[in-house]
């Protein structure tokens, strides 16, 4: 386990390179400021802490992944996250794309997202949501929205608000 830190004059200055050095364990410790089209795919069991404030991840074109900002493979802490602007060509782009594992969000703010979050079907999945915030997510077509969790065994949500879906859950 290590700990990596994340922004200007760290060791890392975008979450993507951090991510992609990661392993099972560590921590990506992201100083709070802004982060335009920095994607990632996540495959290893991390946890992403936002330091002195919130780290807002902006996307502000279509995604090239063509998921989400943050797609989330196996078991992933996010904490103190703000996730806008996520677009793709099919109108499912999602703040966070999860594919697997257990996902845990604490502390976030998803907006203006074609998807706040999104989720495959993973049958010993699990999603949990605490103290976060879901606000006009969707395309305006009523197939996205502010949270959309397919077949997983578990999702578990707390002192969390979820408003003003663009037609949409």
């Amino acid at each position: 386990m290590a700990t990596l830190t994340v922004g200007t004059g760290q060791q890392y200055s975008t979450i993507a390179s951090a991510v992609a050095a990661s392993r099972d364990g560590d921590v990506l410790q992201v100083q709070a400021g802004t982060y335009t089209n920095d994607f990632a795919q996540i495959n290893t069991k991390i946890t992403l802490l936002g330091v002195g404030g919130m780290v807002k991840m902006v996307a502000t074109g279509a995604i090239p992944n063509g998921k989400g900002i943050l797609v989330t493979n196996t078991d992933v802490t996010i904490d103190h996250f703000e996730f806008s602007g996520a677009q793709v060509s099919d109108l499912n782009g999602a703040g966070i794309r999860y594919q697997g594992g257990n996902l845990v969000v604490t502390n976030s703010y998803f907006h203006d997202n074609q998807n706040g979050i999104l989720s495959n079907p993973a049958a010993g999945g699990t999603i949990t949501i605490d103290n976060s915030e879901f606000d006009h997510n969707g395309a305006g077509d009523g197939y996205t929205h502010n949270l959309y969790v397919g077949e997983i065994a578990k999702l578990t949500i707390t002192d969390s608000y979820f408003h003003d879906a663009s037609v949409g859950n």
